[in-house]
């Protein structure tokens, strides 16, 4: 964990990106899996219609394509539930990037407040502090 909250929020951003990355993919995967037993059916069917080929061919049956159907379901379902919680952890990880760049935002302008509220007590009173030295050298 960085010690700088502006650091902080970078670094979640990033992890935001990360995991919204691996959800984009595992969608993608279970759709291809999804389009693939839906062809497995289909083969399934057709075989059904052609037992003389089943055991030639080495198709298979009917009942081995629709198991391999199932299966190739099976997986897609996985890889859907993984992508949404990969997109549920982007999702943490933006809003944690939002809450920590505020957390930034704030602590940069209560710095600068302290800054200006020094600096003019030290043209009251002719300081020379750190703000006053930087002031004067830029």
């Amino acid at each position: 964990m960085s010690t700088s909250y502006r650091a902080q929020a970078d670094e979640y951003r990033r992890d935001a990106a990360r995991y919204y990355a691996r959800h984009r993919k595992g969608a993608q995967d279970a759709a291809r899996y999804y389009a693939l037993a839906a062809d497995q059916k289909k083969h399934a069917r057709w075989l059904t219609s052609r037992p003389d080929i089943w055991e030639e061919f080495a198709f298979g049956s009917p009942a081995d394509t629709e198991r391999y159907a199932q299966t190739l379901e099976r997986i897609a379902d996985h890889e859907l539930k993984s992508s949404a919680r990969d997109y549920a952890s982007s999702q943490h990880y933006r809003d944690l990037s939002k809450v920590y760049q505020n957390w930034a935002d704030e602590q940069t302008a209560r710095v600068e407040q302290y800054k200006a509220e020094h600096l003019a007590e030290c043209k009251l009173e002719g300081c020379e502090s750190f703000w006053h030295q930087m002031e004067v050298s830029a």
